[in-house]
């Protein structure tokens, strides 16, 4: 027998199951309303033009630092190891002396790790001892934290939350920080403490690399649509921006509305290829039946309510896939006005995945937004791959008809050891929500959660746990 709190969680389960199909219409009709979408706008508006900023957020930092900021880690003499650090500065700073770990120096000739201290950085007391608890079962070669910006008088200011090892976005700034401890062995790995263990006044400054491709691989671009005026703009816009100068374009044509016909004609008219798809809306399976018809060594999935706001779009992704290393790329989309649509899916956010910083300009708690990086999984609306990783893959799992297809097929490139970019230098527009109905279906939750939990019930390694999870607001959390 069940204990009786899990078969009231296993009825409620079979409950949801049940009347999923009722729930999703009436959300449907919901979402569909002229007030919920006017109301739609207005949040977007208002989260687009009149974020925390200034006084505020620094008011919001300061609060949540008195929350969570603590002593870490106390020395523990009963630790098997316990690395002699030597950290290099003019003279011992008073954090140095401050610190609860007792195997520092001064001398780096005796030392495991070493490590500079700038004048301007002022070490947590636990910062040491942080950085040795954190190493007692693995010996990685750098060792890096999060820090905080503070200002003339050492009040907090904005903390500098940052993500796991991500070589790429390390190209364009050293977001480690000025402080970072490395082994004086040759050693592999990166480790990164999520937490605060210094505090300085010098912002780290990011300069934006744009690749360009050294090649022009043949790119089919496939395109599902069953719109005729989306098609229209996406394929006008495609034309008009788009620099590359080897690419095809494939329109997957689902078929069974008034669309029909114009949409037959505006493919022969712009001389693109046609597949044509029956039945009910599968993204997955559309996109794979595409794919068999693309002679391009690179696919690249776009919605036909997408629109290409820099012609370099497309050179910058295929750049991107220039390198072994990396598996998919996606692009950085923006709303009519401006704000991110999408800069990189976080995993463990919103039961599944979202979209952290969207309706943002930028975020003063994840100063990434912006910038090329890996990340654990892009959007299908723009998203570039080898055809070759494609199909080792087997494509898109048609066990995911509308949500969590992309996110699926990232997390399996990953689990190849290949990697996820957001090439920020890409910057397209997206309508989202004018392509299918919003809403997530329980079936397609349910199974996603079910392949991926160990992946989705721990922090994205490329996010930070400090900040929301259960909204895409990048506020911070608790």
């Amino acid at each position: 027998m069940l204990p009786e709190r899990e078969e009231q969680l296993l009825a409620e389960l079979k409950w949801l199951r049940h009347n999923q199909a009722d729930l999703d219409a009436r959300l449907q009709r919901v979402e569909d309303s002229l007030i919920f979408r006017l109301l739609r706008a207005v949040g977007t508006f208002y989260r687009s033009n009149f974020q925390i900023h200034g006084a505020a957020s620094i008011e919001e930092y300061r609060a949540w630092t008195g929350r969570h900021l603590k002593t870490g880690p106390s020395y523990n003499p009963a630790w098997a190891y316990q690395p002699v650090i030597a950290v290099h500065c003019d003279e011992p700073a008073p954090s140095l002396q401050a610190q609860t770990y007792p195997h520092w120096t001064l001398d780096p000739a005796a030392a495991d790790y070493t490590a500079e201290l700038p004048s301007s950085v002022i070490l947590e007391p636990d910062a040491l001892a942080r950085a040795v608890a954190a190493i007692q079962e693995s010996r990685p070669g750098v060792i890096y934290f999060d820090h905080q910006l503070i200002d003339e008088s050492g009040d907090p200011l904005e903390p500098v939350f940052k993500p796991d090892w991500s070589p790429v976005l390390m190209e364009s700034c050293d977001y480690m920080g000025p402080f970072v401890l490395r082994s004086r062995e040759a050693r592999d790995g990166v480790l990164h403490i999520p937490e605060i263990g210094y505090s300085t006044r010098t912002r780290i400054h990011c300069k934006e690399n744009l690749p360009v491709p050294t090649a022009h691989p043949l790119a089919s671009i496939l395109i599902c649509t069953r719109d005729s005026d989306l098609l229209t703009r996406c394929l006008t816009s495609l034309r008009a921006n788009t620099n590359y100068p080897s690419f095809e374009t494939i329109v997957i044509h689902h078929t069974g509305s008034e669309h029909d016909k114009p949409i037959a004609e505006i493919a022969h008219a712009a001389n693109v290829h046609r597949v044509t798809f029956t039945g009910a809306f599968n993204f997955s399976l559309m996109n794979n039946l595409g794919a068999r018809s693309a002679k391009g060594d690179i696919l690249v999935f776009l919605n036909d309510d997408v629109e290409p706001l820099d012609p370099m779009w497309l050179d910058r992704m295929v750049a991107r896939l220039e390198r072994p290393e990396t598996g998919v790329v996606g692009a950085k989309l923006l709303y009519y006005n401006g704000s991110i649509q999408h800069a990189g899916l976080v995993t463990w956010e919103m039961g599944g995945a979202g979209h952290a910083g969207r309706f943002l300009t930028s975020s003063e708690y994840w100063p990434w937004l912006n910038a090329t990086r890996e990340v654990s999984a892009v959007t299908g609306a723009c998203l570039a791959i080898r055809r070759a990783d494609f199909e080792t893959a087997g494509g898109f799992d048609t066990a995911f008809p509308v949500n969590y297809n992309d996110v699926d097929l990232c997390l399996r490139l990953q689990e190849r050891g290949l990697s996820v970019i957001l090439e920020a230098g890409a910057v397209l527009q997206h309508d989202e929500g004018q392509t299918r109905a919003a809403g997530v279906n329980f079936e397609e939750r349910r199974r996603f959660y079910l392949c991926w939990t160990s992946r989705l019930e721990r922090v994205d390694p490329f996010y930070t746990p400090h900040l929301s999870q259960n909204d895409e607001s990048l506020t911070l959390r608790g």
